[in-house]
């Protein structure tokens, strides 16, 4: 806008500055006795003379409108830059020349010149050519007041933009394709990360399916064996056996996640959660906010596998004895934490190096989320998943 103005200013300024300079020498020609009607005729002629030079060859349009939108003067200049005649526009409407989808551009530019009485700049419209080419401009638009204060008149700079509107054009078209090249990269980064976890995931399926098939049998086997001969051997070891049997089924749960095949993420977290509480040595406690049914099971297996691994990191390396799992809808965000009265996380280059972590990242990265791992002035470490509101479903938020 402000070069829109500079333009208009330095344009106006000339076209003063010339006529004062004329007038001025005319008039001291008449003063000093050579102002004879014939002198102050040729003076002025040869004014109008250099001021049509001066317009025919500045780099812009300048041009005098009435309100309805009617040309009453434009420079020669019009002829360079449209290929009309500049006497042929006098008369006619602007309308006559802007092509018709930015008419309403320009009569919304003018009515507020009109109405405000004052500088308007930063209008952009397209212009045809006598010879049928299409060109950007941009005008600038001035009320000239009369001695009584007074509008008499409207006076208009007009610039040729099309080679600026080129390079946006240009360069927005650059930017697209910019930005259309990260997110096929992006797409292709998540689609290999999904393939890296899936490929992990069919692994621990299939180790959980051969815990279930072969250790889990064998152990029952044992259980019933250790049963039938009753006293001939220790309770202690038929408790021992019977222990281990369910350990073993926790562990081929977890690596198969059948729950999440027929079962809401709650519902799935309530097994995990009770499993584990099944268990001597930690408790589980479970907070989920009911409208997470609605969460999709991509995702919803996603944030299983981040709450177990947290939850497994807690007791295998801060030995925590009671673990805390809150899932909540907090404004438009889920809020995932697990927290432990365990030993602190090790240092963050440390953390770094555990594929359990790694793994973490990975589904955060997938679920467009952000993790951290922190230990609070209470001594809790808390893992914290903040999953942003375009993950979430829409009827979440239609209940609520």
């Amino acid at each position: 806008m402000y070069l829109y103005l500079i333009f208009l200013l330095s344009g106006v300024i000339l076209i003063l500055a010339a006529l004062v300079w004329n007038c001025r020498r005319a008039l001291t020609m008449a003063l000093t006795g050579e102002g004879r009607v014939t002198t102050l005729t040729a003076a002025l002629e040869a004014s109008e003379a250099r001021n049509q030079l001066l317009f025919k060859h500045a780099n812009a349009i300048f041009y005098t409108i009435d309100s309805s939108g009617l040309f009453t003067y434009v420079s020669p200049s019009w002829t360079t830059f449209l290929g009309y005649s500049a006497e042929e526009m006098v008369g006619r409407s602007y309308q006559s020349v802007v092509l018709a989808g930015d008419i309403p551009v320009c009569e919304e530019f003018l009515t507020k010149v009109v109405n405000s009485g004052q500088l308007q700049s930063g209008a952009e419209y397209r212009v045809r050519h006598a010879d049928g080419r299409l060109f950007w401009h941009t005008s600038s638009i001035m009320p000239v007041l009369g001695s009584d204060n007074r509008i008499v008149t409207y006076v208009g700079v007009a610039h040729d933009i099309t080679g600026a509107k080129q390079a946006q054009d240009e360069l927005r078209m650059a930017n697209q394709n910019l930005h259309a090249l990260i997110a096929s990269r992006e797409a292709e980064l998540q689609e290999a990360v999904r393939s890296a976890l899936g490929t992990v995931e069919g692994e621990m399926r299939r180790v959980g399916q051969e815990i279930h098939d072969s250790l889990c049998q064998e152990l029952v086997g044992l259980l019933r064996m250790a049963e039938n001969l009753g006293t001939q051997l220790s309770p202690l070891l038929t408790d021992q056996i019977a222990y281990t049997l369910q350990v073993a089924r926790g562990i081929s749960y977890d690596l198969t996640l059948h729950e999440l095949d027929s079962q809401s993420l709650p519902d799935a977290l309530t097994l995990f959660v009770s499993r584990f509480n099944a268990l001597p040595g930690t408790i589980l406690e479970l907070n989920c906010d009911a409208d997470l049914l609605t969460f999709t099971k991509e995702d919803s297996g996603h944030i299983y596998r981040v709450i177990r691994e947290a939850v497994v990191n807690a007791i295998r390396h801060g030995r925590a004895r009671h673990i805390w799992i809150d899932l909540v809808l907090e404004g438009r965000q889920i809020i995932v934490t697990v927290s432990n009265d365990g030993a602190p996380p090790p240092p963050t280059s440390a953390q770094a190096e555990g594929m359990g972590l790694k793994q973490i990242m990975m589904r955060a990265n997938l679920l467009d989320a952000r993790f951290t791992l922190t230990t609070n002035k209470l001594g809790k470490t808390i893992a914290e998943l903040v999953i942003p509101a375009d993950q979430l479903e829409e009827n979440i938020w239609a209940r609520r």
